[in-house]
């Protein structure tokens, strides 16, 4: 992964008012929660997740609550949020979950 510049408050209020879902956890985290229909769906949904971030070569953090998927990203290095979390937003997004 290239290296990465940690984004301001004002950069990161922009990007994320052009995600759909996604928020601002604390200064270093943002994340979003997807619903799956079922556990299955949940788990091939993760699985199409872990495909884009080694691609990427960016990991989230990902919880599974039953049909539910809640996906974190943060940028370790900057101890904060870079485009790549963004870029990985809109990735995942891209491999929504499948309804069941």
């Amino acid at each position: 992964m290239a290296s990465a510049d940690k984004l301001s408050h004002d950069q990161i209020a922009v990007k994320l008012a052009g995600l759909t879902g996604w928020n601002l956890r604390d200064e270093r985290t943002i994340e979003k929660t997807y619903e799956c229909g079922d556990f299955r769906n949940a788990i091939d949904f993760v699985g199409r997740v872990a495909d884009v971030a080694e691609s990427l070569e960016h990991h989230p953090l990902i919880k599974v609550e039953g049909k539910r998927v809640t996906v974190q990203l943060s940028t370790h290095d900057v101890s904060g949020l870079s485009d790549m979390d963004f870029t990985s937003a809109v990735q995942y997004d891209g491999v929504l979950p499948a309804r069941g």
